[in-house]
């Protein structure tokens, strides 16, 4: 983003206004941002059709599981014999789309989904509004790919760091 914002810094789309006293408006070349995008984004499919999955455990672990008995432990300790307690080959179930709607709607899960859904609406409210801001201060784009910049090292180093700030001062379950 800091050399797209260099690059529409120093490249102009001239208008050409006949009459007496107007001043002919400056127009940024945005068509850089859309060659940037395309070269980017012809680069990720290149790469990602390079990827080769291979799906051959799937079929072999198929076997295996069927033969193969793990007993489910219990949390109270009852008389019963290991003959009776249930496999795994027992509790297998299809997926089910309403247990995982119903599970996503509990209050536990739907709090997180919430919270998570309303930081990032507002980092990119933030975010949006930041460079509309700047530019109303009358600050280049390359300010605005500075900004960006900024703003990427200091999430990489809050990822890589929070678990030793979390070690230090605890967190609130």
């Amino acid at each position: 983003m800091l050399s797209v914002g260099i690059g529409i810094d120093y490249t102009h789309v001239g208008v050409l206004i006949n009459g007496k006293g107007c001043k002919p408006p400056e127009y940024r070349n945005y068509q850089i941002v859309f060659i940037v995008f395309g070269v980017l984004m012809t680069m990720a499919l290149i790469v990602a059709t390079q990827f080769r999955f291979r799906y051959n455990h799937f079929k072999n672990s198929e076997n295996k599981g069927k033969e193969v008995e793990i007993p489910q432990v219990e949390r109270n300790s009852s008389t019963e014999s290991s003959e009776e307690t249930p496999t795994a080959a027992s509790h297998s179930q299809a997926f089910n789309f309403w247990d995982l709607i119903r599970l996503l709607c509990s209050v536990q899960y739907g709090s997180v989904l919430f919270v998570a859904w309303f930081m990032g609406f507002g980092y990119g409210f933030v975010f949006t509004f930041l460079y509309w801001h700047l530019e109303d201060l009358n600050g280049t784009t390359t300010l605005f790919g500075v900004c960006s910049v900024l703003s990427h090292v200091s999430e990489l180093t809050a990822y890589f760091f929070s678990h030793k700030l979390i070690e230090l001062i605890g967190h609130i379950r």
